[in-house]
Order: structure tokens, then C-alpha cells, then sequence
């Protein structure tokens, strides 16, 4: 089981799949994973979010040319003192924030990250959870359809075009998914 753990500490998204769950956050590594793991977890964790952030943040922020046309700017002096004093999100705050908020228990990870809310209060760091939790535990469902090929295709060789087994192998996944579960073969 060590082995398997130490595997798992080394990857950055099985630890941000961990602390973007709001059921656990950072409670469910403090409580179960071994001390000396934690201190690099949370390196790797703060690592990714700052990476992924400066990618992020850079493409989204307009900058102050683009934040309003000039047919729009008026003389209006309301106008003036809220562009004055209007305040730009601290988005390298978000994650920090996240992590000292509360666990929100018996919620689905990704239905709860899509709420507005979630969505207006961490702008950036909704969209990395997103990313993360889209990530497949495992390989196998996306891995089916190219070992169901071999089935297709002899290893004598057959004429068929690539263009006829892409067709096939997506027609016997959706008559798959439909309910009927017999292979095509």
C-alpha cells in the first residue's frame, strides 16, 4: 500500500483532484496521508495553481486600453469616480480563500464548481477544478474502443479503409451506451 501511496503523492493532478473536491480539501490529506508527504503535496498544489493561474490570469485581465471602448467613455463625473475606485478581483488570493473556507459535504465536485457562485468567487480557480475533475480516474472506458479494433481487423490484413473502422468502432460504442450491451462483432 506504501508503494501505491508514494505513486499517487507524486502526481500533481491526483493532489489537486483531492484539495478541488470542496467535500475534502486539505482535511482528507492531513488526515490520512503520511506527514512527510504533506509538506511536498502542498508545494506541488501551490506549484500548479500558481502555473496555471499566470496562464490564466494574463489571457483574462484586459488591460486598461481594452477595458472600455472610447465611443463608451463619457465625461459623466459618476462614471469617472467608479472607474476611480473600482477594484480589480485579487486573484492570487482565490485559492488561499478556498482553502481556509469550509468543506461543503455531500455535494458532486463538478456540479458544485458550475454554480455562479462558485463560479464569480473564484474565477480562476473554478475553471483549474473543472480541468482537474475532467481528468478520467482511469483509462480504461477511453481504451476500450482501440482494443475492440483487433476484433475488427484480422491479423491477416483486411481492405477496410480507416474511414469504415472509425465508423464501426462509434456505432458499436453509441449501440453500447444505448442499453443493448451486445458487441457488433
Amino acid at each position: 500500500m506504501n508503494k501505491y501511496y508514494s505513486t499517487t503523492n507524486k502526481s500533481r493532478a491526483y493532489i489537486a483532484g483531492i484539495v478541488l473536491n470542496p467535500n475534502f480539501k486539505w482535511t482528507y490529506i492531513n488526515n490520512n496521508w503520511k506527514n512527510e508527504w504533506i509538506p511536498r503535496s502542498r508545494e506541488m498544489m501551490k506549484a500548479l495553481w500558481e502555473a496555471y493561474k499566470s496562464k490564466t490570469a494574463s489571457s483574462n485581465i484586459p488591460s486598461a486600453s481594452q477595458s472600455q471602448p472610447k465611443e463608451l467613455e463619457t465625461k459623466n463625473d459618476f462614471k469617472a469616480w467608479m472607474k476611480r475606485h473600482q477594484t480589480i478581483p485579487n486573484f492570487e488570493d482565490e485559492y488561499n480563500r478556498y482553502c481556509a473556507s469550509d468543506c461543503a459535504f455531500d455535494v458532486d465536485p463538478r456540479a458544485w464548481w458550475q454554480e455562479k457562485t462558485q463560479q464569480t468567487s473564484y474565477p480562476i480557480l473554478s475553471k483549474l477544478a473543472l480541468d482537474i475533475l475532467a481528468i478520467p480516474a482511469m483509462s480504461a472506458g477511453p481504451e476500450r474502443p482501440f482494443s475492440s479494433t483487433k476484433l475488427l481487423i484480422s491479423d491477416l490484413g483486411n481492405r477496410l479503409g480507416i474511414d469504415i473502422i472509425e465508423a464501426f468502432e462509434c456505432l458499436q460504442s453509441r449501440y453500447k451506451v444505448s442499453g443493448s450491451g451486445r458487441s457488433l462483432n
